[in-house]
């Protein structure tokens, strides 16, 4: 599948779809003139709003004129007045809908996704600026970037959702909630080695894992996010660091993640086994104990650089952890 970018197309598949009960052309309506298509002072046909949605063509100048004219406040309503059956779940869909678009870059992606996780256990107002705030800048994509989705694409971008659990929750008044068997938020996760290895359900030996885009991001975030704990680190990593493994990921791409074992020969003997030779972006993380020295860090990471691609983006980090050997696992996709 080729690269997304985010416009209002790929924003309305994803976000709007799947979420309100609303029509097509009474939730285009609402997006774009702030009311149902009957009270719209522009007329808007079934066959342009079907353009708009599916990225056919451009939405007209003069409306887009219009939308950059409003305040915030206005667009919000706006998302209001769509009545999504859960805000959460198309919250979500927002939230994975932004590492996978291309034409963003690192900062605007990053500013963008900080609004969800600072967010996400707050009131729905909030919910429904961070939806406001990817809305407008999905309206600001370049018109050369806005091309026909295919029904793949479509379904695709349908299913960002899918790390939502939609079946309702008599303990929550009706609501639906995250699923607790993998962790989606950087709050939740507690690390330890133990909790790493379960998602691998690692043994002695090298154990290799792949996680399938879309249906297994969260498994794959969750994992991501508990490395990010910030727990006796000798090297840290940020958010903005884990999310390049997440930039450009198409509909059933796979992202990977290899949990080593040992001294530092061993582990790089298991290195060369590993089919990473191709690979544009991988995070090696380390844990050991104190004796660890920054010199062994650089050397793990030399193994994984003769590997892979030259112009490849390695990222290391380290933790010190109580264990007998050193534990490396790699993150790549």
């Amino acid at each position: 599948m080729r690269s997304l970018y985010l416009n209002f197309s790929t924003f309305y598949q994803a976000v709007v779809k799947t979420h309100t009960s609303y029509t097509q052309y009474d939730s285009v309506s609402i997006l774009l003139y702030g009311c149902l298509r009957e009270n719209a002072a522009s007329e808007l046909s079934d066959r342009t709003s079907s353009c708009y949605v599916t990225g056919s063509h451009n939405i007209n100048k003069s409306c887009l004129s219009g939308l950059f004219a409003l305040p915030i406040s206005e667009i919000i309503s706006r998302f209001i007045m769509l009545k999504f059956q859960n805000v959460e779940s198309a919250v979500v869909a927002c939230k994975n809908l932004l590492p996978v678009v291309s034409g963003l870059s690192n900062n605007e992606r990053h500013k963008l996704l900080s609004l969800f996780t600072e967010n996400e256990k707050v009131s729905d107002n909030i919910n429904y600026m961070f939806l406001a705030s990817v809305f407008m800048h999905a309206l600001k994509c370049n018109t050369k970037n806005v091309f026909k989705l295919t029904k793949e694409e479509q379904n695709f971008l349908s299913s960002l959702d899918c790390t939502y659990d939609k079946e309702d929750n008599s303990t929550n008044e009706g609501k639906s909630s995250f699923r607790k068997d993998h962790i989606n938020s950087r709050d939740d996760a507690h690390f330890s080695i133990s909790t790493v290895r379960s998602f691998l359900q690692n043994d002695p030996s090298m154990q290799i894992k792949q996680f399938l885009f879309p249906e297994q991001l969260s498994e794959f975030q969750a994992l991501c996010n508990l490395v990010l704990q910030p727990q006796n680190d000798i090297i840290s990593l940020d958010e903005g660091d884990v999310q390049i493994l997440f930039e450009g990921l198409r509909y059933h791409d796979y992202c990977y993640a290899a949990m080593l074992g040992g001294n530092i020969e061993t582990i790089g003997r298991q290195i060369n086994l590993l089919h990473i030779r191709e690979v544009q972006k991988i995070i090696i993380y380390i844990f050991s104990d104190n004796n660890i020295s920054l010199d062994d860090v650089e050397t793990i990471a030399s193994y994984v650089q003769k590997l892979v691609a030259v112009d490849s983006s390695i990222i290391f980090a380290a933790k010190e952890v109580e264990t007998d050997r050193i534990e490396c696992l790699l993150l790549w996709s």
